[in-house]
């Protein structure tokens, strides 16, 4: 039989005592290392906030001066009677506007400040009249009307003056009546549950039959339509491409759904405290990780779908029975927006009209009756953002932050604010991120904003739309303008035509300006000028007769009313004052001698003489 050996690790648990032990600690040490650690833990975790607030003011700055120096452009769109389609076609507008999102390089975003910027789709309305209207990035101006040119045609598209310029902060905050003379209401609106949880698009307004569709906007339409003189409604749904991230969080949300797990909880108390700090700090990380490495959502959606291709790329028939029964219609409307491109959206109304005819119970309570009908039971809806909302009933200073209030949502309206602390008023400006809620996909955009159905627009009346047809050129028209410089001609006078054409109008087709005119040869075989009063026959004539003069060449003109020649005597030159001879029967203070007989040669003289007798 082999000899029991002792093992030292049971003979040290035999004879270890507890008590013995924590007799003989050095606690006064043990709470000098533990002071220690959290000094210098405290220390690292202060350095670091410090370092992130001094980066994102940094962010927030450079950002600032690059949305300065971005020109906008904003579009009326008028739209013909009978190319007014279903917000299908406006979904694909959307869709090519998901172009505008960029990539931008790590010094290109902390050095330059740049970062994707949005674009807001208006209806405005005014003394009862409603126009559509695009707030775009000038760079993206072309890619709009490309996209509205290939849905609609026959489309007029033009750029108008900013209309929320048209008022300024003193016109409502200030004590002088002089100045604040108009009061205003407004709000944005925001989902009631994460963005995933789609809202009621626009299929689903149609009727059981299919064949009815009742419009969403119309009942903004009629609300507009009933406006008074000086009144104004501005809608603006303002929206950014996306990150993916809030794709990643929704194919987590499944996840959870089918774990029958609670995806619907509000933040506690410490982190709605800590909020802003952690929204910085992300920020901070965010902008330099994707400088440096790219999106790291992406990434993220990838490694998800690698984990758990069941729930992210499995057909709806294999996976039904994973789903829970009750859950299995709001699982489907989930992918269903999961599988569409997102736009971070803001979605905005501002009701402006002068103090005597100002109402804001019958425009307010309207128009948030009117975004009740995009709620999806059991899904999601929107809800006015109490933070937002212009006079919501304050505490402390009711008066003060109603004035606030109404100047920070008219700074934000006038910048078509998108989530970027660079386009408000707020001192959390800095504090805030991009945000990943509020996010809607192209369909429930297209919902949102759409042209409304032809019976609609016919119904209402005051819808700006395509009064006349416009089409392209068949023919090339004689164009021939020559962007050469001549040194020896002055600088008004460098750009140099081509002599044989003469000007009088430009093209309006699409935008496409250009300026064209009449060859001389069809100038002196065809050429006759036929309109009603008012139409523009003596200023086109003016335009050819100044072209004339500019070129040296000898030109008559005989005028029996005479308002053509004053036009005419007060546009020459001061080169050409002594080749013109004004010749007017009825001057008796200064009669010039002309004998309509005197010509030297003799056909024409027998011309003459028969026209005389033929008058």
């Amino acid at each position: 039989m082999d000899p029991v050996t002792s093992n030292p690790i049971d003979e040290g648990l035999a004879n270890f005592d507890p008590a013995a032990t924590m007799a003989n600690l050095d606690w006064v040490q043990i709470l000098a290392w533990v002071t220690k650690a959290v000094i210098w833990g405290g220390s690292l975790m202060l350095s670091a906030l410090i370092l992130a607030m001094v980066l994102s003011f940094w962010l927030y700055w450079r950002r600032t001066l690059y949305r300065d120096r971005m020109p906008f452009v904003t579009i009326a769109i008028d739209i013909p009677p009978m190319e007014i389609k279903s917000a299908k076609a406006i979904e694909n507008i959307i869709a090519q506007l998901y172009a505008i999102k960029s990539k931008f390089r790590f010094h290109h975003k902390w050095l330059r400040g740049q970062y994707t910027l949005q674009t807001s789709l208006d209806i405005v309305g005014q003394d009862g009249y409603v126009q559509f209207l695009v707030c775009v990035p000038d760079k993206y101006q072309n890619l709009l009307e490309k996209a509205v040119y290939a849905q609609y045609p026959d489309a007029h598209l033009r750029v108008v003056p900013d209309y929320t310029r048209e008022f300024k902060p003193e016109d409502f905050v200030s004590e002088n009546p002089a100045t604040g003379r108009y009061d205003l209401w407004g709000t944005e609106f925001v989902m009631t549950r994460p963005s995933f949880f789609p809202l009621r698009t626009y299929p689903l307004f149609v009727d059981a039959s299919g064949k009815e569709f009742s419009d969403p906007l119309a009942a903004v339409l009629e609300m507009v339509s009933h406006l008074k003189r000086g009144e104004r409604f501005w809608y603006q749904v303002t929206i950014v491409p996306t990150r993916k991230d809030w794709q990643a969080e929704g194919i987590k949300a499944i996840q959870a759904i089918i774990k029958r797990k609670n995806i619907d909880q509000k933040p506690s108390i410490l982190g709605a405290i800590m909020g802003p700090f952690t929204n910085m700090i992300n920020e901070v990380l965010r902008v330099s990780m994707e400088g440096l490495l790219g999106s790291p959502s992406e990434q993220a959606l990838k490694n998800q779908k690698k984990k758990d291709p069941d729930v992210v790329s499995m057909d709806a028939e294999q996976k039904l029975h994973m789903v829970p029964p009750e859950f299995d219609l709001v699982v489907k409307a989930m992918r269903e927006k999961l599988s569409r491109l997102g736009f971070s959206t803001f979605i905005r109304a501002l009701y402006i009209a002068p103090v005597d005819v100002y109402d804001k119970r019958r425009v307010s309570g309207d128009f948030l009756g009117i975004m009740r009908q995009f709620t999806n039971p059991q899904l999601n809806s929107l809800a006015s953002n109490i933070y937002i909302e212009a006079d919501f009933p304050e505490i402390f200073f009711p008066k003060l932050r109603a004035k606030w209030r109404k100047k920070r949502l008219l700074r934000r309206a006038q910048k078509r604010y998108a989530g970027a602390g660079v386009d408000d008023t707020s001192p959390l400006g800095p504090f805030q991120k991009a945000s990943t809620r509020n996010i809607f996909s192209i369909e429930e955009v297209a919902t949102m904003w759409h042209f409304p159905l032809m019976e609609l627009a016919d119904k209402s009346g005051l819808l700006r739309r395509v009064l006349s047809k416009k089409v392209h050129p068949k023919q090339p028209l004689p164009e021939g303008e020559e962007e050469r410089v001549d040194p020896a001609l002055p600088a008004p006078t460098q750009i140099l035509v081509d002599p044989n054409i003469t000007f009088f109008a430009r093209t309006n087709f699409r935008g496409l300006n250009r300026k064209f005119g009449i060859k001389r040869e069809d100038r002196r075989r065809h050429m006759y000028v036929i309109g009603k009063t008012g139409m523009g026959k003596t200023t086109m004539l003016e335009n050819m007769v100044y072209q004339d003069i500019l070129r040296g060449e000898g030109v008559a003109v005989i005028d029996p009313h005479g308002d053509l020649v004053d036009n005419i005597v007060n546009m020459i030159p001061p080169s050409r004052i002594n080749d013109t001879i004004y010749f007017n029967p009825a001057d008796k203070e200064f009669p010039v001698a002309f004998n309509i007989l005197g010509e030297e040669n003799l056909q024409h003289r027998y011309l003459v003489v028969s026209s005389l007798v033929g008058i």
